[in-house]
């Protein structure tokens, strides 16, 4: 059996997550963020995007990025612009 990979670039470094058929990216965005000890922020917070910089939706399937015969991809995955920052982890700055 063929293992096919997704390698996401988060903050720079390599973080390699194997897929199976079905799974979807937000499942691999959680499980790299784990991975990497990126758990400062929840994963809604944190955007996927191609090489080309398109954002993928993270409610889309894997299968649909890897085209069959392909074994692996890269991703880059990093927080949303504006997320960040001190006014983030005061109460009354949040949802503004």
């Amino acid at each position: 059996m063929l293992l096919r990979t997704v390698l996401f670039i988060v903050s720079g470094e390599d973080a390699r997550v194997p897929f199976v058929t079905g799974d979807l990216l937000w499942e691999l965005r959680d499980t790299v963020l784990k991975q990497t000890r990126n758990t400062g922020r929840p994963p809604e917070d944190w955007e996927v995007r191609l090489e080309t910089g398109r954002e993928l939706d993270p409610l889309a399937s894997v299968n649909e990025l890897v085209p069959e015969g392909q074994r692996s991809i890269r991703l880059f995955l990093s927080l949303r612009c504006g997320v960040g920052g001190y006014k983030s982890f005061i109460p009354e700055y949040r949802n503004v």
